[in-house]
């Protein structure tokens, strides 16, 4: 039964983390990976999209271990997204079972300290805030006490990540009734927010807590496209919501056409050029829509067409252009260029800058297709009825 497994987790693991090195021949090791997974599996009738997943660690094992129910839409990974997670205090004192989130993306863009620790929370708070409503009345809200010192910086960011809870004492746990209710009744609240187009993704959680660096203290550094590695098929990561186009996404993406006018500029300056680069268009800026971003040219003098797409993170695997964008390309040629600006919302952002998308597609190194149709509701003038 539940009840008893958790316990027996409670009782084993300090044996257990004293081999200091994960032992999946341990009985502990087949009770976190196997047999509580197992249970939480048979307490729900709908498992479609359900992946369950235990860990005491990768190599070193954990203060204390966890487990976590992933919707594959969201997330297949404890790193990302949001998600359902018992977690133990490093005392095992306390058992959480939470609604948390991945901090990977907070940690990576912040560092792992007390900055981003605060950052999390606040993330947390917000999610929270958007869909409130739905939450029981009862549960614990924000941050939980796993006792995680300075040492224990794993746990302290799932303190922080923590959206809402049930507890309980370890010393205390309800019935096996009472825990399979609980936890029911947190996976009802999962699939109605994994499903819901309110919930926000974690990318706009992140995008929304970072300020934009100023136009002076902007350093890109610029480096020549590589084509991408054909991409490997896993679960989505998503975390909700539609954040492509949300204005947090606006955000980021002012960021990158910020730091690509900056970096324009200086390199006429720098070589020269000021005629030219007093001459520079931030295109979006005067509400002029050509097919790109940014009017400029190379030091030589020639006009270049700048579309500028941007994230936070580390990497950009795809883009989204308009048919006008693309329209664009076609016409321009060898002067139409992509920037693709990673850590957007860094003061060292990075530029990477596809010269001619056009060209690469029709010698097959990279490919175009249709991700979204557009369906008039007005009658086709050319329709013979």
């Amino acid at each position: 039964m539940l009840r008893e497994a958790l316990l027996n987790i409670v009782g084993s693991y300090p044996d257990y983390r004293a081999l200091q090195t994960v032992n999946k021949a341990a009985p502990l090791y087949r009770v976190v990976i196997e047999t509580v997974p197992s249970l939480l599996e048979d307490l729900l009738s709908d498992t479609s999209h359900i992946l369950f997943e235990g860990s005491t660690g990768r190599g070193n094992i954990t203060s204390a271990p966890w487990i976590a129910t992933f919707d594959e839409r969201v997330t297949t990974s404890a790193t990302k997204g949001f998600y359902p997670v018992y977690l133990y205090s490093t005392d095992l004192k306390r058992l959480f079972l939470s609604l948390a989130f991945g901090t990977t993306q907070f940690t990576e863009f912040y560092g792992n300290n007390a900055r981003a620790f605060k950052k999390i929370e606040d993330a947390a708070k917000r999610f929270y805030a958007i869909q409130a409503a739905a939450f029981p009345k009862n549960w614990q809200v924000g941050p939980i006490d796993l006792a995680a010192s300075s040492s224990h910086k794993l746990h302290r960011s799932y303190e922080h990540c923590a959206i809402a809870s049930v507890s309980y004492q370890t010393d205390d746990l309800p019935t096996n009734a009472q825990l399979a209710d609980d936890y029911r009744a947190m996976m009802s609240l999962y699939r109605m927010l994994v499903e819901s187009p309110l919930t926000p993704s974690l990318t706009d959680l992140l995008e929304e807590s970072a300020e934009t660096p100023k136009a002076d203290e902007l350093v890109p550094v610029v480096t020549a496209f590589v084509p991408r590695p054909a991409p490997s098929k896993t679960g989505s990561s998503r975390g909700g919501g539609n954040n492509r186009r949300s204005a947090q996404s606006q955000k980021v993406g002012r960021a990158g056409e910020q730091a690509v006018l900056a970096y324009e500029k200086k390199k006429l300056i720098d070589a020269g050029r000021e005629d030219l680069a007093a001459k520079v268009v931030w295109e979006d800026e005067k509400a002029n829509y050509p097919g790109w971003d940014i009017s400029s040219f190379e030091v030589s003098g020639a006009p270049i067409c700048i579309e500028v797409k941007s994230t936070t993170g580390n990497t950009i695997t795809n883009v989204e252009l308009t048919a006008n964008e693309w329209r664009a390309a076609e016409n321009e040629g060898k002067k139409y260029k992509i920037y693709l600006v990673t850590k957007a919302l860094k003061a060292s952002p990075i530029i990477e800058v596809l010269e001619d998308p056009c060209a690469y597609v029709s010698q097959g190194q990279l490919k175009i297709e249709t991700a979204v149709f557009k369906l008039s509701l007005c009658k086709d003038p050319n329709s013979p009825s």
